[in-house]
């Protein structure tokens, strides 16, 4: 199942949040499966944490939604402003945990939002692309 596909799926994990989310999505098509438990440790083990090495990684420029449609299918779109965010392109929308930072949605629940649900303060971020976040997870052994 490809990355993009992943982030249609609920992390099996209770209280998770945006990049360790992310982080679990791409570990899964980079390394297969593993017990949720074992992955999740693996990401907790980060060297600065899912937060800090989510923002590590190289981006692939800036989005504006405001001029632009939606990025590629498992495109990672990160949010630096205030609180940072990440979230995935899917066939769903913007799939991603915690997105009330970003759109009018319930925190703390997996949710799908479309670009017009963005609040102002979110109409730009910046993209990771697939094979960046797919080879760091592997790299990491995630």
């Amino acid at each position: 199942m490809s990355f993009a596909d992943q982030a249609c799926n609920d992390v099996p994990l209770p209280n998770i949040t945006c990049h360790p989310a992310t982080w679990y999505w791409a570990a899964l098509e980079a390394n297969g499966p593993l017990p949720a438990l074992t992955r999740a440790a693996n990401i907790g083990s980060l060297r600065g944490g899912s937060q800090f090495d989510m923002l590590e990684l190289p981006r692939a420029g800036a989005w504006n939604f405001d001029t632009q449609g939606m990025p590629g299918l498992g495109v990672v779109m990160l949010w630096t402003a205030g609180s940072s965010h990440s979230a995935v392109v899917t066939v769903k929308g913007i799939s991603g945990y915690n997105q009330s930072c970003v759109a009018a949605v319930p925190h703390n629940n997996h949710t799908f939002v479309r670009p017009a649900d963005l609040k102002p303060t979110a109409r730009t971020c910046f993209l990771i692309l697939p094979q960046t976040i797919l080879g760091a997870a592997a790299r990491l052994r995630l």
